[in-house]
C-alpha cells in the first residue's frame, strides 16, 4: 500500500520564521509553537531549521526538518508522520533504463551514419544506407511508442480504447 505523500498534506517552512528563534502559528483556533536551530552556510549566511517535537516510539523525535506537515492537529517532521514524496511511489527503473539505451543508441546511430562513406551509388541509395535509414525509422516509432505509453501512465492523455 502506498503510503501518504508530502505534496497533500498542509505545511509550514523555515522560510516563514528566519529572524526569530521562535515561531508559532495558528491553525483552526489552535496555536502552535515551533523551535528553530541554524547551521552556518559554507558561502556565510545561516540555514534555519525546526525542530521536530513529535513523539516516536515514546520519545521525542528531536531531528532538524526545513518543513513540518500538519496531520491531525500535529506538526511533525516527514519521517514522524511517515510520509513520502509522491516521485517516491513512481517505478522509473523502465524509463531509466530505456532512456540510457535509447541515449547510447542514438550515439551509435549518429556515428555510424558519420562513418558511413558512400550513401548513394549511381542515385540509388546503399544496402548499408538502406539499413541506417530501417533502423532509424524503426527508432523513432519506438520512441513515439515508449512516450504515449509515459502520457497514458501520468494521466496526460486519455486512453482510446473502449471498455466492453
Amino acid at each position: 500500500m502506498p503510503k501518504m505523500t508530502c505534496e497533500k498534506i498542509p505545511k509550514v517552512s523555515t522560510r516563514y520564521f528566519r529572524p526569530r528563534m521562535r515561531g508559532s502559528i495558528l491553525t483552526d483556533q489552535r496555536l502552535a509553537s515551533f523551535t528553530l536551530t541554524s547551521t552556518p552556510c559554507y558561502f556565510g549566511g545561516q540555514r534555519y531549521w525546526f525542530i521536530c517535537t513529535a513523539d516516536k516510539d515514546g520519545e521525542p523525535c528531536g531531528k532538524r526538518a526545513g518543513v513540518l506537515y500538519l496531520i491531525n492537529d500535529i506538526f511533525a517532521c516527514r519521517r514522524c508522520h511517515d510520509l513520502a514524496y509522491e516521485s517516491q511511489q513512481r517505478n522509473h527503473v523502465g524509463r531509466r533504463a530505456f532512456c540510457r539505451k535509447y541515449r547510447e543508441g542514438e550515439k551509435n546511430m549518429e556515428r555510424s551514419f558519420m562513418e558511413m562513406r558512400i550513401k548513394q551509388w549511381r542515385g540509388n541509395p546503399t544496402k548499408r544506407y538502406q539499413k541506417w535509414l530501417m533502423l532509424s525509422e524503426r527508432r523513432t516509432r519506438d520512441a513515439s511508442r515508449f512516450l504515449l505509453a509515459e502520457m497514458l501512465v501520468i494521466g496526460f492523455i486519455k486512453s482510446r480504447r473502449k471498455s466492453r
